[in-house]
C-alpha cells in the first residue's frame, strides 16, 4: 500500500484554486523526448543554437510587453529525430495555434516574434484544433507524475496526438493539470474520468468552470474574477467573458467584464498561510480570492 502524503487531493478541489494559472501570453513548445529534469528546460541536452534562439525570442517578445513561456513536450510514441514545434497564441481575440516539424534540433528555425504574432513565420502552418498537455513531470513534483500520467494515457486513448505530456505548469498541488492551447484555460483536479469529457466539451467551447484555475493570459485577480463571474451568471461558453478593466487594490480587486451585457465582481484578496504547494518543500503562505459580500 502506498501511504506517501501528496501535496494534491483529486477528489475536493481546494478553494485557492480560482486564479492560480501560471500568467502567459504567448507559449512556445518544444517536443524533447528525452527524461526531463527537475529543472528540465535548464539541464537538458538541447544544442546551443536552439538555447540561443530562445533566449532571444524570449527578449524580442519582452518588448513587445509579452510574456512568453517555453515548455517540453512529448508522447509516448514520441522521436528524437522529427521534433515537432509550436507556438500558441492566448491573448484576447488573438487565438492562434502554429506548428512546424524538424529534421532535428540542430535545424531549429530562426524564429521571430513578429512573424509568430502575425502568422507568417516561415515553416509553420496554422492548426485549427486545441490541442491538451497534461503536466507529468514526476522529477518535479511526484504528484505530477503519479496523477497527471493516468490522465495522459487516458486522454491520449481516445484523442489521440492531440494530447501531450508537458514539463511543469505551476500548481503542482492540483494535479492532474490540464493546458488548453491556444485558448490558455488551465483546469486542475481533472481525473482520467472526468478528462474525457471535459476535453469533449472544451472542444464544443464549452467549460468545466468548477475545476478552472483560470485562464494564463490574464493576471491572477481577473482569473478568479472571470470564474466566479461565470459561475454566478452560468456563462460555460469559452466566449462568454472579455476582461475590460481590472482596478486593483491592496485587499480588493474590481473586474469588470463584457458579454451580451457587462458584468462587474469585487473580489477580495486574502493571505492564505502554510499551504502545501509541493510534496517535498515546507509549506508556503498563498493568496486566495473570494467574492466581495457588498460589491
Amino acid at each position: 500500500m502506498n501511504d506517501r502524503t501528496y501535496c494534491c487531493d483529486v477528489e475536493q478541489p481546494d478553494p485557492t484554486q480560482a486564479g492560480s494559472a501560471v500568467q502567459v501570453d504567448v507559449w512556445l513548445l518544444i517536443e524533447y523526448a528525452y527524461a526531463w529534469k527537475p529543472k528540465a528546460l535548464e539541464d537538458n541536452i538541447l544544442p546551443s543554437v536552439v538555447t540561443a534562439t530562445i533566449n532571444r525570442l524570449s527578449d524580442e517578445f519582452k518588448s513587445l510587453g509579452l510574456n512568453l513561456r517555453l515548455q517540453f513536450i512529448k508522447q509516448a510514441a514520441s522521436e528524437l529525430a522529427s521534433p515537432r514545434v509550436y507556438f500558441a497564441d492566448g491573448r484576447d481575440h488573438a487565438w492562434q495555434l502554429l506548428t512546424t516539424q524538424l529534421n532535428g534540433y540542430n535545424e531549429f528555425p530562426h524564429l521571430t516574434a513578429i512573424e509568430l504574432l502575425e502568422g507568417r513565420q516561415l515553416g509553420f502552418i496554422p492548426s485549427s484544433d486545441e490541442i491538451y498537455l497534461v503536466c507529468t513531470n514526476g522529477q518535479r513534483d511526484i504528484c505530477c507524475a503519479r496523477f497527471g500520467r493516468p490522465l495522459y494515457s487516458r486522454l491520449n486513448e481516445v484523442y489521440g496526438d492531440r494530447i501531450w505530456q508537458t514539463t511543469h505548469i505551476g500548481g503542482h498541488r492540483y494535479a492532474p493539470n490540464l493546458l488548453c492551447l491556444p485558448s490558455g484555460f488551465v483546469y486542475g483536479f481533472v481525473s482520467p474520468e472526468v478528462g474525457v469529457n471535459l476535453v469533449q466539451d472544451h472542444d464544443k467551447q464549452k467549460l468545466d468552470v468548477s475545476r478552472l484555475r483560470g485562464r494564463s493570459h490574464y493576471p491572477p485577480h481577473v482569473q478568479a474574477g472571470e470564474i466566479f463571474s461565470r459561475l454566478e451568471h452560468n456563462l460555460l461558453h469559452r466566449n462568454d467573458l472579455v476582461c475590460t478593466s481590472s482596478p486593483e487594490s491592496k485587499d480588493r480587486v474590481r473586474v469588470q467584464f463584457v458579454s451580451a451585457e457587462a458584468h462587474d465582481i469585487t473580489l477580495l484578496k486574502e493571505s492564505v498561510p502554510n499551504l502545501a504547494t509541493d510534496c517535498e518543500a515546507n509549506p508556503k503562505p498563498s493568496i486566495k480570492f473570494s467574492v466581495s459580500p457588498t460589491g
